[in-house]
């Protein structure tokens, strides 16, 4: 295993990260309460902010759709 980059964001620990390697991508949520997806070609990055509470889990389905849970009892999914 390399050394590859850091991707930066978070305002507090990361608890779930998940990654498509086909299309280049990595999703995670923190307890900040925050998701973000990095798009690595792109050197860019989303996040997304609809939990009240740390993520707990994170889950990418494909290049448009991911699902994530929080200690909020909230599931929320994202996508087109």
């Amino acid at each position: 295993m390399t050394y590859v980059e850091t991707l930066y964001g978070h305002q507090e620990p990361i608890q779930a990260i998940d990654a498509l390697m086909r299309e280049r991508c990595v999703t995670a949520g923190g307890r900040d309460g925050s998701l973000r997806l990095w798009k690595i070609v792109e050197e860019s990055h989303l996040m997304f902010t609809g939990h009240k509470g740390a993520i707990d889990c994170v889950a990418l389905i494909n290049h448009e759709h991911m699902v994530s849970g929080a200690n909020d009892v909230i599931q929320k999914s994202s996508g087109n």
